[in-house]
């Protein structure tokens, strides 16, 4: 136990690193809308990995890709007859042709890819197959072999040579034939695939073309490089063959088009695939985010395609040039005979080092002839920037545009366009610096093209790493820039650092778009957006009408920061972002969580293109008798994959709140993967309805952990059938439940009467509790004290496993907590206090808060009050809520990302517990889900609250008769010292990611499982 003295100590050091933290949020230069992301980056380092070397060029793919393909893409048994099941519930099983041309393939590798087409999941499926004369004959001889076994099969052998093997596996395809895909003699097709494209054509039976993410089987065998793809991006796709070669087509506009028009590995493919997208709109083209396909052979990307691609442009009329580059292709739009006009847009105020240095690098290094500069100066006071003015105000294609009046980025910007006698418009940063001459005959190349909305270009930081490649939305809660800090020579993910694609969104530091089109969307929001924010709105606005938002690697520039515009290091600054952020997620909320040029398998939590774990995107499996949002049993098995030590949480109910805090987070941090020196563990939840449908559980895991489960027949036969086995079986608890002496606590901290029939509960509910604890090797709790009880209780081993916070709930949680910095420090238009509730067994300890309550919101009309949970209230409570209706808001149950939410909008955290036996033995979760949010916490000083939080520092305790007095001063510290306010809550946050995070806590978990190598 740590004396006063160290607890002090230690604290201090938390609170000089969250002020460290504080001055790095606070450190940023720069002046456009993704600058909030760039300080949140620097500061929360886990949001960020280290970029590939210098020296290194390869295209980069994600990490641990073995070990998210045995958790996240490894179907069972099980999940494989729920599809099959599935099935009978699809319109139409439209037949699927398969076509296989062989060349000089080896046996072995044609038996490997033949036999994962047998192993299709989805029946109705035909493989046809040429043959070329260079098959040798035991090829030949087994392919017959199959044909005659295997009526879906079909071939032809000894083609000539020289002779189309596409087209001949074409003709062999029946007239009924649905869709085609093909594939090669060393591909080998997912069993789930077909089933996933049936599925997928049954929903839109308009779609024309479907396309999958892929990987790339290594010299092992074994699954790697994976390309998770975005949806339909045609600037990619021109770029680098975004469809494929496992694309899925139509049969008979197939035929139409004439089959495959060229030869060559690959190049076939690329060319059908461009032919086909001239037929049909955009919108028949679907991406499925699933990897369904995995290649046996690779080839140089550029391999035949620039042919393929040069054909395409020239039959849609666009005059252009097709370059192979060492990673797909390279499109050059020729510019009209008469350049249009460019107007270049520079707001500025000062800052004349930096604006001379923009200004000379684009009259240096600018080969684009027809442009104009509008600088916009946003009162400028320096003599010598003011001379500079006027020095360039006497060149032809230099006009100064003086705006006096508060710096509104969007309102200056619009104002300049407005005058603008461009065609086109280029809003560029002061501190952007030239360094590539054609970069403006590149984006306008772009511009030009008539679906196109917004240019965006490479930026690079001058140190030589990367500034912007993109904007991707939802990373950190919002947007970030894509490949962020990735150093020169790198080809970021699948190449996307290097080729021309769309992204939802690109910077306004170097933007340039037609004039026609940025009025038609009517520029940047000058009134919601006017400072951070308005460039990723305005692309969004302009996608929304239907044009793409293109970024170039080939246009190069280099970004100084923008070291004129400030810090956003004041509470006008702050409340001002804040207000920004909330317009956005409030009007583009579900494009933000739901990028279309990015991928629902890579993550949110940086910018590198890494793995999402787990990917965004719903499970492929539900079966119809579970409840809602209850994975199946048979998948959850799967995520047990190969670990060394395997763990079954078993709970009564996914609803509770014991399963989201205590199971659910105990599964996540044994799923993490661990370092080579410690053990690898894997883990699953399961529920009571499961029992019925696998009997097994205990042969898929080595350890089972019963979370607050009461006894039955089924969970006891289900412990004993672990004991027959020697396995551990450990029972894990958060409350004091199962001694009977605590039931008249019980009851009075519910707020219920002692009746026979609520005797009667209780003693039911304790006793079954009583008796599964009894039937297992340990107990778990989350406290020492809950722990200290226990063991007097029970002779067994008794483990300590706080609660904390999963990877997934600090994802969540920390954009809620940097946003809330932003706001700590404003004079609020209200005051909101929250109470959350996990359960009704909590009832009479809200009943502390009223007295004081009713006071305050009698004399504070500010303040509201936010309930969540199933909270009821008695007498006293009801007429308090009746009376002030209209600032009193009520939620339910709700899951823990919502949840969190609700706790961010919130500035104090109440926690009334009736100081007793019962509460000393409840954890101090709400506090951790408060402080990971930025919210403090008001308690009463139970064992675990009291433990956790000093007084004043890091929040507040309140004594049953305190809570007036505790609430006056901690609203009166918000209001008149909200400096030392923002400090509390910032030791808060950093305590809790010192101590209870699953980064914190994993080994805690092992070491009370007893899992040791």
């Amino acid at each position: 136990m740590q004396t006063p003295q160290v607890q002090i100590q230690n604290n201090n050091i938390v609170l000089q690193q969250a002020q460290a933290q504080l001055a790095a949020l606070h450190a940023s230069s720069s002046w456009r809308v993704t600058a909030p992301l760039r300080w949140v980056g620097r500061m929360v380092k886990a949001w960020f990995k280290k970029p590939v070397a210098k020296d290194a060029a390869p295209i980069v793919t994600v990490k641990d890709y073995s070990q998210w393909v045995i958790q996240y893409d490894s179907p069972s048994n099980e999940v494989i007859t729920n599809l099959q099941a599935q099935m009978q519930g699809f319109a139409k099983l439209p037949l699927f042709s398969i076509l296989l041309p062989v060349d000089a393939a080896s046996f072995a590798n044609l038996s490997k890819t033949v036999a994962s087409v047998k192993q299709q999941i989805y029946p109705n499926w035909e493989l046809c197959v040429a043959l070329s004369t260079n098959t040798s004959a035991d090829v030949r001889t087994q392919v017959a072999s199959w044909a005659a076994s295997e009526r879906r099969i079909k071939y032809m052998q000894a083609l000539e040579a020289g002779i189309n093997l596409n087209n001949a596996a074409l003709a062999l395809t029946d007239e009924s034939s649905a869709r085609i895909v093909k594939i090669f003699a060393t591909d080998i097709v997912a069993a789930k695939a077909l089933f996933v494209l049936a599925s997928a054509s049954n929903k839109d039976e308009r779609c024309e073309i479907l396309y999958a993410d892929e990987d790339v089987l290594n010299a092992a065998g074994e699954r790697s490089e994976p390309f998770f793809k975005p949806d339909w991006n045609y600037a990619f796709h021109t770029s680098r063959n975004l469809v494929g070669r496992f694309g899925c087509y139509r049969t008979d506009r197939v035929r139409e088009l004439g089959g495959y028009l060229l030869s060559g590995f690959g190049a076939a493919d690329f060319d059908l695939s461009l032919r086909y997208l001239e037929q049909i709109k955009p919108s028949q083209i679907v991406h499925i985010p699933q990897v369904l396909f995995h290649a046996g052979q690779t080839e140089p990307l550029a391999a035949g395609g620039k042919a393929a691609v040069t054909a395409h442009f020239e039959r849609r009329g666009i005059v252009a040039n097709v370059d192979d580059i060492s990673h797909g292709y390279r499109v050059f739009y020729a510019l009209p005979a008469v350049l249009p006009q460019v107007s270049l847009i520079i707001p500025t105020r000062n800052g004349l080092s930096l604006l001379r240095q923009c200004i000379e690098s684009i009259q240096k290094n600018t080969c684009y002839p027809n442009y104009d500069i509008i600088i916009v100066d946003n009162g400028s006071d320096d003599v010598e920037t003011l001379d500079y003015f006027k020095a360039l105000s006497s060149a032809p294609n230099v006009q100064v545009l003086r705006i006096d009046a508060p710096f509104n980025y969007s309102a200056l910007n619009n104002a300049a366009v407005k005058l603008a006698k461009g065609e086109l418009v280029a809003l560029l940063n002061n501190d952007i610096e030239v360094i590539s001459p054609n970069w403006l005959d590149e984006m306008v190349s772009h511009a030009l093209q008539p679906d196109v909305g917004a240019v965006g270009a490479r930026l690079w930081f001058p140190n030589g790493t990367l500034q912007h490649g993109g904007v991707v939305l939802g990373i950190h809660g919002w947007a970030a820039h894509a490949h962020n800090h990735f150093p020169k020579g790198s080809l970021g993910y699948q190449g996307r650092m290097a080729v021309v694609s769309e992204f939802s969104a690109v910077t306004g530091a170097c933007l340039v778009v037609s004039k026609a089109n940025y009025l038609s969307v009517g520029g940047l929001n000058d009134d919601a957006l006017k400072i951070s924010c308005n460039d990723v709105d305005f692309c969004l606005k302009l996608q929304k009408s239907g044009l793409r938002n293109v970024w170039t690697p080939f246009a190069d520039l280099v970004h100084h920061e923008s070291a004129t515009r400030g810090f956003e290091d004041t509470p006008f600054k702050k409340a001002r972002f804040a207000s920004e952020l909330a317009y956005m997620q409030k009007h583009w909320g579900e494009v933000l969580a739901n990028d279309p040029a990015y991928s629902p398998n890579l993550t949110l939590n940086s910018q590198d293109f890494s793995l999402a774990w787990p990917p965004r995107m719903p499970s492929l499996v539900r079966h119809l008798d579970l409840q809602p949002g209850q994975a199946a049993l048979y998948e959850r098995l799967a995520t047990l994959g190969q670990g060394q030590v395997r763990v079954a949480y078993f709970a009564e109910n996914v609803q509770s709140s014991t399963f989201r805090y205590r199971a659910a987070n105990m599964v996540a941090v044994l799923n993490i993967s661990a370092a080579a020196k410690e053990v690898q563990t894997s883990a699953a939840c399961f529920f009571t309805g499961d029992l019925q449908y696998a009997a097994n559980i205990e042969a898929n895991a080595d350890i089972l952990v019963i979370s607050r489960v009461r006894h039955d027949f089924a969970t006891a036969a289900l412990v004993q059938q672990f004991n027959a086995q020697g396995k551990k079986v450990w029972f894990d608890i958060d409350d004091w439940v199962f001694d009977p002496q605590a039931i008249g606590l019980i009851i009075y901290t519910a707020g219920q009467t002692e009746s026979d029939e609520v005797l009667n509960y209780w003693h039911a509910v304790v006793s079954r509790m009583r008796q599964m604890l009894l039937l297992c090797d340990g107990a778990i709790t989350t406290n020492r004290y809950l722990a200290q009880k226990l063991s007097k209780f029970v002779n067994m081993p008794v483990k300590v496993i706080p609660n904390f916070a999963n990877e997934q709930q600090l994802a969540v949680s920390q954009p809620l907590y940097l946003n809330k910095l932003n706001l700590v420090a404003i004079e609020a238009q209200a005051v909101k206090l929250g109470y959350f509730s996990g359960s009704a067994s909590h009832n009479r300890d809200i009943t502390l808060l009223f007295p004081a309550l009713e006071i305050i919101m009698a004399g504070d009309p500010r303040v509201q009050l936010v309930l969540v949970g199933p909270i009821e209230l008695g007498e006293q409570a009801v007429r308090f809520e009746q009376l002030y209706s209209n600032r009193i808001t009520r939620h339910g149950f709700t899951d823990y990302v919502y949840l969190q939410q609700l706790i961010a909008e919130v500035d104090f955290n109440l926690v009334p517990l009736q100081t007793n036996e019962f509460t000393h033995c409840k954890s101090e979760l709400k506090y951790v889900d408060a402080a990971n949010v930025g919210t403090l916490t008001i308690a009463s000083p139970t064992h675990a609250y009291a433990a956790a939080i000093q007084h004043g520092h890091n929040g507040y305790l309140a004594a049953d008769s305190e809570w007036l007095e505790v609430l006056l001063l901690a609203i009166a510290t918000k209001d008149k010292d909200p400096l030392a306010h923002q400090r509390m809550v910032m030791v808060a946050h950093q305590d809790v990611q010192n101590r209870f995070t699953y980064k914190t806590q994993r080994e805690s978990v092992l070491q009370a499982l007893e899992v040791s190598q």
